[in-house]
């Protein structure tokens, strides 16, 4: 990503550079024009009767129909060529927002990026990223293709094409099924503060969830919990054997005491005896 930032920002430094040629040297290329704040450099760039003001287009045809637009920014063949009226987009790449008229706010940077858009408030970064994109608004797409199918807004499309058959709305979709195979996100192994729901997972889709049930346990720990509880089960084995031993010495302390209450009671009679032979010894 860094890197392709870094090709863009040397390829609007060299049209920048050409731009300064093209205003020193005029040339039948030229589509300058300084009363309104216009700079255009190249083949139908920047249409020359436009009353728009402040817009920069540099490439075979950007901005070729525009009227009133203004603060457009457009470098590449054919970028903005359809614009009229729309404002504050910003176009770099070969046909990107090629068919917007009077979509703002547009950020497009690819080669036809956004190339379909008549909308506006969407940026597009990456070959054909929401190249299919008409009228869906507020939407962002990174990388290769990324939301080319997306004609929905408030989608967020990183790495992912979006879906053909639904267009996509309020959606978020990161990664192709199928190219990424593991997820890393920082900051959720070790944060145990936070509750609620559970999180589950459409294993078909991909999609995420959440449940107020636990989900089911995964086969992978099948094994391990019945390990565990085969152990458990034999602990509580244990521990009903010592119970019942316990139990048996509790009866045998209890026969204990009968018998010592029973020695107790010969032995007062016994002194009784003993007592009642003195008596008839001394008569």
């Amino acid at each position: 990503m860094k890197t392709l930032y870094q090709s863009l920002l040397l390829a609007i430094s060299a049209l920048a550079l050409a731009g300064t040629s093209f205003a020193q040297v005029p040339s039948t290329n030229d589509t300058s024009n300084m009363t309104l704040h216009n700079t255009g450099g190249g083949s139908g760039a920047l249409n020359p009767t436009t009353t728009g003001t402040n817009n920069t287009a540099y490439g075979g045809g950007p901005l070729d129909l525009n009227t009133t637009g203004s603060y457009n920014s457009d470098f590449g063949e054919a970028a903005g060529y359809h614009n009229t009226t729309g404002s504050y987009n910003t176009v770099v790449g070969y046909w990107a927002l090629y068919a917007n008229q009077v979509g703002v706010e547009n950020t497009a940077i690819g080669e036809k990026a956004l190339n379909d858009d008549r909308a506006g408030f969407n940026t597009a970064v990456g070959f054909q990223a929401l190249s299919g994109n008409e009228f869906g608004k507020y939407n962002i797409a990174l990388g290769w293709n990324a939301g080319r199918y997306v004609g929905g807004s408030n989608n967020i499309e990183i790495g992912n094409e979006g879906s053909l058959s639904s267009d996509d709305n309020d959606t978020i979709r990161i990664g192709t099924e199928g190219a990424q195979t593991a997820t890393y996100i920082a900051g959720i192994v070790n944060n145990s503060s936070v509750s609620g729901p559970y999180v589950v997972i459409n294993s078909t889709t991909g999609e995420l969830g959440v449940s107020t049930t636990p989900p089911a346990v995964k086969t992978a720990y099948v094994p391990r919990l019945q390990k565990e509880v085969r152990q458990q089960t034999a602990e509580i084995r244990g521990l009903k054997q010592q119970v019942a031993e316990l139990q048996d010495v509790k009866y045998q302390v209890a026969e204990l005491h009968d018998l010592k209450q029973q020695v107790a009671v010969m032995s007062a009679a016994l002194q009784k005896l003993q007592g009642k032979d003195q008596l008839v010894a001394q008569r």
